[in-house]
């Protein structure tokens, strides 16, 4: 199994199980000597890659919409919407 294939599984199976939210994973190489010998660009080490998974997404319902005057005298709508639960939201 590839690196990029264990990111990808890891992220649809591991990270579920998880205490706690992970949006994303590091991957770091743990040899000290090998990550001196990588270097770093700028700030940016070549020995760590940081991977983000897509943002979890749920459909609500648009309940009203509503117009709120700004400080300027503009007036500005906004949505009113069914809440929804999303990852572990309140």
């Amino acid at each position: 199994m590839t690196w990029q294939a264990l990111v990808a599984t890891w992220g649809e199976t591991e990270r579920r199980l998880l205490p706690y939210q992970a949006d994303g994973l590091v991957v770091k190489v743990d040899d000290f000597g090998l990550q001196e010998r990588l270097g770093a660009v700028g700030k940016d080490p070549r020995w760590a890659v940081a991977f983000k998974y897509p943002a979890e997404e749920a459909v609500t319902r648009l309940l009203d919409i509503k117009v709120n005057v700004g400080r300027t005298g503009t007036l500005n709508p906004y949505a009113v919407l069914e809440p929804v639960q999303v990852a572990a939201s309140r």
